[in-house]
């Protein structure tokens, strides 16, 4: 996609507070395994354009704790953003802060610092429309 449509767009959605409903995953760097992200039964998550994401099953939010480990919080967390994949067949990448690197630990917590055992570094997913 053209940089500057895709800048327009962005501008659009934060304009306008566009709200989007789609799944999330998390896939290790050069692998094409996805696993769902889901606190509970269902990985149905709504993207806000003021850069927060909640939970469909349970309106939770997505937010990331000191430790740096993604967890659900009743107070939304803000800084998400969605990055249109190079590969249109994989969603948007999601980043948060302006970093979409994220660390998938052994115990298939996710986290945005390479702290817990076993750390393999992975892109979450959006796959939804944006």
């Amino acid at each position: 996609m053209n940089p500057s449509i895709q800048i327009v767009l962005q501008f659009l959605l934060y304009t306008f507070s566009v709200q989007c409903l789609g799944n999330l995953y998390v896939s290790i760097n050069g692998s094409p395994k996805r696993y769902d992200i889901a606190f509970g039964s269902t990985n149905a998550y709504l993207y806000d354009s003021d850069g927060s994401i909640q939970s469909l099953k349970n309106g939770g939010y997505l937010v990331f704790l000191g430790n740096g480990k993604l967890a659900l919080s009743t107070s939304p967390g803000y800084g998400f953003e969605m990055v249109l994949s190079t590969d249109c067949n994989k969603g948007y990448k999601v980043s948060y802060k302006g970093t979409s690197l994220f660390y998938l630990c052994e115990n298939r917590d996710i986290s945005i610092l390479n702290a817990c055992p076993g750390a393999q570094e992975a892109s979450i997913i959006f796959d939804g429309i944006v």
